[in-house]
């Protein structure tokens, strides 16, 4: 674990110019992909073509962004190819294939129990596990901004003295305690022998300790680090074929070391895949004004489908409709912007999911309430629903009878029950007629009322939700038929488009580019917005439909 200790710049970043190019000459193809154009069905074309050339799939190395995109890969490569799962042993992510090449096993990796250690020990709060946030998402970001300088001066392959002269953040403490929380972590994972995910990738950097693979393939090329970028200089210096994919206008990622410039200057062979299978004409046209004000950036030449597709405006979320078919993204550059479409929701009786992981309504809950509602039928349950169902309900004479809320460990919890059986053997006095917000009296006041709403509304609380609300950072590579994309910034996002629009530039038209059909954009209820998607062309066709 020497890499540890050691300082920048590594050997290899004293490789010239001249010779990194030489190890992508005339072998080399950029596969620029707008949004929707198939680039993974791209990449695996190019995948079947060297396996019939002879190539066998454990010579291929297909490295994605992502765990989730790896796996996506994986699943279509063995539907569409006659192997197995085990022989695309290179289908990966970067810091996997670090993993694998270092011998690591998974006790030498930071879990949650070692961040939670190491928060205790240097007095911080939410100290995050990042290498969970590297699976999911591909990159982290810690709240504490100490910690945040230290990760992006790896991810930049600079020291930390040079990454805090170019930080913008002033925290109490200053230079002085970011060396101390440094040393105190490189301390903590050398006494212990463990590695996040960006040690194994210096590690294996600094040793040269990449596979050797005739055909390379890169994904999501845009959003790799400098860290990451080294790790493919050494890949392609070996290698016979390489291919590296991505689009630069959807680069979102540069705050956390990203560095888009290096897809953009890839020399060899360049080609654009110029169809789009998702963007209607409408949407395009907003698309299209959007990445043209990007100053620094790759020009395509792509199409939308032949859809005309719908692009509105909106003053507020509460004009939006939420009633056409297909699933629904809701989108903003920021969490605290989502927070006021949570209210709004909540107040109109909108079931939603949030951040693709929790229903606004707790499973739980909805499990108690279904299960009550079959005892007011006269129907059974399972006494795994019942004991759920009792978490809803308070002690006493007429409710449940004490002693009863805790159950026989030996009862299993696929038995059937029925009311009587629970009122004659396990104390449940709630008279069987109560609505459900009657009977689950414990189930909170607020959620009661939100859940009326919906159901008042017509909503199905045990359907999975159309509505999904999002960052836009948290959308990438996703898509739906219907996008709401707020307009509304932060102050400090609005600073950043003053400064340097390119970035929220492509921010906006990654969050543009998610829909299938209909886009509706709405207005800021403040001074800071992103005011460059609202087209003129767009006020006039609203208004003559309006009209018509």
């Amino acid at each position: 674990m020497q890499h540890l200790s050691k300082k920048f710049p590594l050997e290899i970043q004293k490789m010239s110019k001249e010779e990194t190019r030489s190890y992508f000459q005339d072998k080399t193809t950029t596969i620029f992909g707008p949004p929707g154009t198939g680039k993974t069905h791209t990449l695996l074309s190019i995948v079947e073509k060297h396996l019939e050339e002879g190539y066998r799939p454990e010579e291929i190395g297909y490295f994605a962004y992502t765990k989730k995109a790896a796996n996506e890969a994986i699943d279509r490569a063995t539907s569409k190819f006659d192997y197995e799962e085990k022989d695309f042993e290179w289908f990966r992510t970067l810091h996997s294939m670090a993993f694998k090449q270092l011998n690591l096993s998974t006790q030498s990796v930071m879990k949650d129990r070692h961040y939670k250690a190491l928060g205790k020990l240097l007095q911080i709060k939410e100290f995050l596990n990042t290498n969970s946030q590297i699976e999911d998402n591909g990159q982290s970001m810690q709240k504490n901004p100490f910690m945040r300088i230290i990760e992006l001066a790896r991810n930049n392959m600079v020291n930390i003295d040079v990454q805090w002269r170019k930080s913008e953040d002033h925290v109490e403490g200053g230079f002085p305690e970011l060396e101390r929380i440094y040393e105190t972590y490189i301390d903590y994972k050398i006494e212990h022998e463990l590695y996040d995910f960006n040690d194994m990738l210096l590690e294996l950097v600094n040793e040269g300790l990449v596979p050797s693979l005739p055909v390379i393939i890169i994904d999501e090329a845009q959003d790799l680090s400098m860290l990451q970028w080294y790790a493919v200089i050494l890949l392609a210096k070996s290698t016979k074929h390489i291919y590296i994919a991505g689009d630069d206008d959807q680069a979102i990622f540069k705050w956390a070391g990203a560095i888009p410039e290096m897809l953009m200057r890839t020399p060899g062979n360049k080609k654009v895949l110029n169809q789009s299978f998702r963007i209607p004409q409408r949407v395009y046209d907003v698309a299209e004004s959007v990445a043209n004000k990007i100053k620094i950036r790759v020009k395509k030449e792509w199409e939308p489908t032949a859809e005309t597709g719908e692009v509105m405006h909106y003053a507020s979320i509460e004009y939006v409709p939420f009633d056409k078919d297909g699933e629904y993204y809701v989108l903003a550059r920021t969490k605290y912007v989502l927070q006021k479409v949570e209210e709004y929701f909540k107040r109109e009786g909108i079931i939603y999911n949030r951040f693709n992981k929790n229903k606004s309504i707790s499973e739980k809950v909805c499990y108690a309430i279904n299960c009550w509602n079959k005892l007011v039928r006269g129907e059974e349950i399972s006494l795994g629903g019942a004991k759920n169902m009792y978490k809803y309900i308070s002690s006493g004479p007429e409710h449940i009878e004490k002693g009863y809320k805790t159950w026989d460990k030996a009862l299993e919890d696929d038995i059937v029950v029925t009311y009587t059986n629970l009122f004659e053997n396990h104390g449940l006095r709630v008279p069987q007629e109560l609505l459900w917000h009657e009977a689950l009296n414990l189930i909170n006041e607020e959620v009661v009322m939100y859940i009326r709403k919906c159901e008042r509304r017509g909503q199905d609380i045990n359907a999975i939700p159309k509505i999904k609300i999002l960052t836009i950072h948290g959308s990438k590579g996703g898509e739906a038929d219907n996008v709401v994309l707020l307009s509304e910034l932060s102050r400090k996002s609005y600073t950043s488009l003053l400064k340097n629009g390119d970035d929220e530039r492509r921010v906006f038209y990654t969050g543009i580019t998610r829909t299938k059909k209909n886009l509706f954009l709405v207005r800021s209820s403040n001074d800071y917005e992103y005011s460059e998607m609202f087209l003129r062309q767009n006020f006039r066709l609203n208004r003559e439909e309006y009209a018509n």
